[in-house]
């Protein structure tokens, strides 16, 4: 995991039918510790708290259990969401979370979530800029992410993968 980590930091098999997950992580990507598998519903109350409080509505809204289910059940194959979480030492970051369906062979809606750094500059906790008052829906495609700015107009922008 020690070479994969490098670009992946978290990497969770999530089973959104049965409520389960198992994860692999770097210790240095969150704050908190959290158990390497269980409910996913306890995975993601445990993850909100590592994300920045202007991006957790966005967080809950895409990654909850009921809401991953309904929007991969209706035929989407992929989500993503860059949010500013914090890491160890309480520092933030700014990260790619995806989400990609994966079919399953008894008909549960399984998925894989791959998070990544999306810059090399951490931002400390105390420092926030205008950035964080944007929100970020949900990319429509793989290739672009829509921003809803906080002027309230639309930008959509190729995604690089960098910030």
């Amino acid at each position: 995991f020690e070479a994969v980590s490098e670009a992946f930091p978290m990497i969770v098999a999530a089973n959104l039918t049965k409520n389960t997950y198992t994860m692999i992580k770097d210790d240095g990507f969150l704050a908190n510790d959290m158990p390497s598998s269980g409910k996913y519903d306890d995975l993601i109350d445990v993850g909100v708290e590592n994300i920045h409080p202007n991006y957790q509505r966005a967080f809950l809204d895409n990654f909850s259990r009921e809401r991953l289910l309904q929007m991969l059940g209706q035929g989407r194959k992929e989500v993503c969401v860059k949010l500013y979480q914090k890491g160890r030492g309480d520092r933030y970051q700014w990260v790619s979370t995806h989400v990609i369906r994966v079919r399953d062979k008894d008909g549960d809606v399984t998925s894989a979530l791959i998070n990544f750094w999306t810059n090399a500059a951490v931002v400390e906790n105390s420092r926030e800029s205008a950035v964080l008052r944007t929100e970020f829906i949900p990319c429509r495609s793989r290739n672009r992410c829509l921003f809803c700015c906080g002027n309230g107009k639309r930008k959509i922008r190729r995604w690089t993968g960098q910030s």
